[in-house]
């Protein structure tokens, strides 16, 4: 049967959307050391991007959305990421989701990648494996549950 009927909404979010940009708020672009994906918190580490992987991390910015970047994001060595430092973007979450007007924490973890550079709600943490550390300069806005994604406000320094 042919399909009769198409949707006009617009997709609610996808994990790197950004919806504000502040003025100076993307700060030039920079190789990856590894693959990035959309939406995610990237550190800057040996003068390249990567997902936070200490437990100190140089949290860079955020990792936006690109409608013309294969299924996975940016990819290591192929591409230059660029870094949303001020300015609203839709982020993926794990664990408890950040509550609207709370703040914001990235997942970090010196053995497990599974996590790395996702948003959460759950306490700062230095437990190895498991790191988490707060994002100064973040509030979440809103939460959508059904998207696993949070619209935070990034005010990095």
């Amino acid at each position: 049967m042919p399909q009769n009927t198409y949707p006009l909404d617009p997709v609610a979010a996808l994990a790197g959307m950004v919806v504000y940009r502040a003025p100076g708020g993307q700060r030039g672009r920079y190789e990856c050391s590894e693959d990035l994906p959309q939406g995610r918190i990237a550190e800057f580490a040996s003068g390249a991007l990567r997902l936070p992987q200490s437990a100190s991390p140089n949290l860079h910015g955020a990792v936006p959305y690109n409608s013309s970047l294969p299924a996975g994001g940016y990819k290591a060595g192929a591409y230059m990421v660029p870094a949303l430092r001020r300015g609203q973007i839709w982020l993926e979450y794990a664990g408890t989701a950040p509550s609207a007007e709370g703040p914001v924490n990235v997942m970090t973890s010196t053995t497990i990648a599974t996590h790395r550079g996702k948003v959460t709600a759950s306490s700062v943490s230095g437990t190895s494996g498991s790191e988490i550390v707060a994002l100064a300069g973040a509030v979440c806005v809103k939460v959508d549950t059904s998207l696993g994604l949070a619209l935070v406000e990034l005010n990095l320094p």
